[in-house]
C-alpha cells in the first residue's frame, strides 16, 4: 500500500513551499495543482495513525511559521491523508474538524531601485526561515506551540519573551529592546489596572506603568523581538536567509 499526503490551503505559500528543497526530515513537491508531501518516514508500512503523528507535527511547525509572518490564523494548511489500495483506488481518511479553513490573497513587496532595477520580495519568505528553524530548534518548536495555541491574548505575548530568554538568555543586552520597554511589555501584561480581566493576574497590586502598552504595540514589540531572535538561529545553524 503506497500512502500519498496531498496539502491544501493557501497555494501561494504552498508555492513558495515546493521551491524549496527540503525540510530536513521532509519536501514538498508540486504535481500539476496538487502538493504532494514526501517523507522516509512515510513508508508503505506505516499505518494511519503513526503517519498522522508525523504529519501533524509538521504541519504544526509549518502553520506556526506562516502565522509568524502574517499574524493571522486564515494561512492554515491541512493535510489529506489517503492511500492506494490494491485495486489502484484511493482510499480517504475523513475526520471531523471544528475550524474554518480560509485562503487570503498573498501579496508582493515590489522595490524599483533609481537605476530601474525592480527586486521582488514574497511575504510569505520569512515562514520558509521559520519553517526550517522549527525542525531543528526545541525552543522555537516550543514557540510554535504557545502560537499556534494562542497569539492572540496578553498572557500568550507574555510567554513568547520568557522562551526567547531562555534560548538567547538577557534580552536587553543582545541590543534587541531596551530594558525600559521590555519592563513596560510586562507590567502592562501583569497589570489588572492597565488591562482588567485581560491581565495575566486578578490582584490589583501590580501597578500600571504611566504610558501601558496597547495590545498593538505588544504585539509589534512581540514581533521585533521574534525577528531578531530568527535572525541570530539563522547565523547559529548557518542557514542562509530564503529570499
Amino acid at each position: 500500500m503506497e500512502w500519498v499526503i496531498e496539502l491544501s490551503g493557501n497555494n501561494d505559500y504552498l508555492n513558495i513551499l515546493s521551491e524549496v528543497e527540503d525540510f530536513g526530515d521532509f519536501i514538498i513537491s508540486k504535481n500539476e495543482q496538487t502538493f504532494i508531501l514526501k517523507s522516509d518516514k512515510i513508508k508503505k508500512s506505516s499505518s494511519y495513525n503513526e503517519i498522522k503523528k508525523s504529519v501533524d507535527e509538521f504541519l504544526e511547525i509549518m502553520n506556526a511559521a506562516c502565522k509568524i509572518n502574517t499574524m493571522s490564523n486564515s494561512n492554515k494548511i491541512v493535510a489529506n491523508i489517503c492511500s492506494d489500495n490494491e485495486n489502484k483506488k484511493k482510499n480517504h481518511y475523513i475526520e471531523e474538524s471544528s475550524e474554518e479553513i480560509a485562503i487570503n490573497d498573498s501579496f508582493e513587496i515590489i522595490v524599483t531601485r533609481l537605476n530601474g532595477t525592480t527586486d521582488y520580495y514574497n511575504s510569505y519568505n520569512p515562514a520558509i526561515d521559520w519553517l526550517k528553524l522549527g525542525m531543528k530548534d526545541p525552543l522555537i518548536k516550543q514557540a510554535f506551540d504557545q502560537i499556534n495555541y494562542d497569539f492572540e491574548s496578553w498572557g500568550a505575548l507574555y510567554k513568547i519573551p520568557e522562551i526567547i530568554q531562555e534560548s538567547v538568555g538577557n534580552i536587553p543586552n543582545k541590543g534587541w529592546c531596551s530594558k525600559k520597554d521590555l519592563a513596560r511589555f510586562k507590567r502592562t501584561a501583569c497589570s489588572f489596572e492597565a488591562l482588567g480581566v485581560e491581565s495575566r493576574h486578578a490582584n490589583k497590586s501590580a501597578y500600571s506603568p504611566k504610558n501601558p502598552m496597547t495590545i498593538s504595540e505588544a504585539k509589534s514589540f512581540i514581533m521585533i523581538l521574534l525577528e531578531n531572535w530568527k535572525n541570530e538561529k539563522l547565523k547559529e545553524y548557518n542557514i542562509e536567509p530564503y529570499l
